[in-house]
């Protein structure tokens, strides 16, 4: 995720902690838009320092889970001092490369990726979402329109709806859903398809 880091992970962490993002999109409300329910198991792939993982918590309830994951030591430390301070019990931090996890097979039911997505390696991540998905589960991409914008970064590296469509629909995930997520983000969310679990049933 170069772009992200190009000033350092401190002016990330800073970025990422403005209380102004809020002000473009609210993660509770997307999080629901997209369908995760209480008891849900959600993989949270490049939660930063939580902005979603922690509403996250609130929908899925004691009886979910939130596994929180990110590549950066630093934004996970800032993730779990807020767990901590809030008492909240149901976060799973993992530092971790988010194409190969260590999330057990098909355990979860709900995978996010919050303005990462057009930063990963496509063809391994296909790979790693077939493997920790349950049959019946659900990927939620949020990332930047493919326009000019104060923030985020740049236009040339953004996807538009229709390019992440047809990555997601090459890696054997249907039934997409595109929808507004504020004036700067879309959102797309993607169910798995019945047969990308094949490879998995002899494991």
């Amino acid at each position: 995720m170069s772009h992200v880091f190009n000033h350092g992970v401190e002016e990330a962490i800073r970025k990422l902690e403005d209380p102004n993002r809020r002000k473009i999109y609210d993660p509770l409300s997307l999080l629901r838009r997209s369908g995760l329910v209480t008891g849900h198991i959600i993989a949270d792939l490049g939660c930063g320092t939580g902005f979603f993982s922690l509403p996250a918590a609130k929908i899925v309830g004691d009886h979910g889970v939130v596994y929180a994951i990110d590549e950066v030591h630093e934004m996970l430390q800032v993730l779990e001092t807020k767990i901590s301070e809030q008492g909240i019990q149901n976060v799973r931090t993992m530092k971790s490369n988010l194409l190969a996890t260590t999330i057990p097979n098909q355990s979860v039911d709900f995978v996010l990726m919050a303005c990462v997505f057009h930063d990963l390696h496509r063809e391994t991540l296909g790979a790693e979402l077939n493997r920790i998905l349950k049959s019946t589960g659900t990927i939620c991409v949020v990332d930047w329109k493919k326009i000019p914008t104060e923030h985020g970064p740049p236009v040339e590296v953004r996807l538009t709806e229709e390019d992440v469509i047809r990555e997601i629909n090459d890696m054997g995930f249907t039934n997409s859903e595109v929808y507004e997520a504020g004036q700067q983000h879309y959102g797309i969310v993607i169910h798995k398809s019945s047969i990308s679990d094949n490879s998995l049933q002899d494991d």
